[in-house]
């Protein structure tokens, strides 16, 4: 039987209001001469996928001269105003409504995500038939994160935002990366019903997890422990954290493969 297809969508509009760089978006800051995007991108072209489409905001017209000059096979999609993961993801309704397949959301600023993660994700979605799956890891320090809570058995219910959490939630360890994997039917179908009822008064892209449990629809956690590659870049500590991050792998002092450009990358 064939595989249903994969389209991704890349989160890349948010101002990066702590990292607050005087020139570039957030997505095109560099980490060793390369933009934080390029890495994501890099890797998503070592897996089949149908489209690939990043979502633009913030000074947005620099990722999309990016996209064209280096990605010319990416397709940009707009979000005129950040109101949040969700309503960024909605954004691309137009393009991906009807998509005969998965859709795979993943932040910009994850550059040392590696491809066999995705890859992971993707196949646990289909063995557990599931329709929202999201990739999960374990923190040593989960701070900023948002918490995946299960019940005593195991099973996933829910993630919620860390300025959301009671103190018990903000005491577990494992976290959602911010990666996303969902059926485009159910994706499409539930992106609607988002209701901005949280401290951020923004849509949750993760509230989809509590939407489809409440209609039954099955749902699935993969976790991976190599959470080093899941550091995301917020603040300038955290992109001279994995700057540093780079250089280990480099240096073979950490198990995770030094995320690698595709050969394709310039030519897509």
């Amino acid at each position: 039987m064939r595989e249903p297809a994969v389209a991704a969508v890349v989160l890349a509009a948010g101002k990066g209001k702590r990292i607050g760089h005087p020139h570039l978006p957030k997505a095109l800051l560099p980490l060793d001469g390369r933009p934080l995007l390029d890495y994501v991108l890099s890797q998503l072209l070592h897996l089949s996928l149908q489209r690939v489409l990043v979502v633009v905001g913030f000074r947005g017209e620099q990722v999309v001269e990016y996209l064209r000059e280096h990605f010319p096979a990416v397709e940009s999609v707009w979000q005129a105003e950040q109101l949040g993961t969700g309503h960024a993801v909605w954004q691309t309704a137009p393009q991906l409504q009807g998509f005969p397949g998965d859709v795979l959301v993943l932040p910009a600023d994850i550059p040392l995500v590696r491809a066999q993660s995705l890859e992971q994700l993707i196949r646990a979605h289909r063995t557990h038939g599931a329709s929202v799956s999201v990739l999960t890891t374990r923190m040593p320090d989960p701070t900023g994160y948002g918490r995946i809570v299960r019940d005593p058995s195991g099973a996933f219910l829910r993630i919620v935002e860390e300025r959301d959490a009671s103190p018990e939630e903000r005491a577990l360890q494992e976290v959602n990366t911010g990666i996303l994997l969902a059926r485009a039917e159910w994706l499409y179908r539930l992106l609607p019903e988002l209701r901005p009822e949280n401290a951020q008064r923004e849509y949750y892209l993760t509230d989809l997890v509590a939407l489809c449990r409440h209609r039954g629809a099955p749902v699935w956690a993969e976790l991976v422990p190599d959470w080093e590659q899941f550091q995301g870049v917020n603040t300038w500590e955290e992109l001279e954290r994995v700057a540093a991050l780079l250089r280990q792998m480099r240096q073979g002092r950490r198990h995770t493969a030094e995320p690698q450009s595709c050969p394709s990358s310039r030519d897509a």
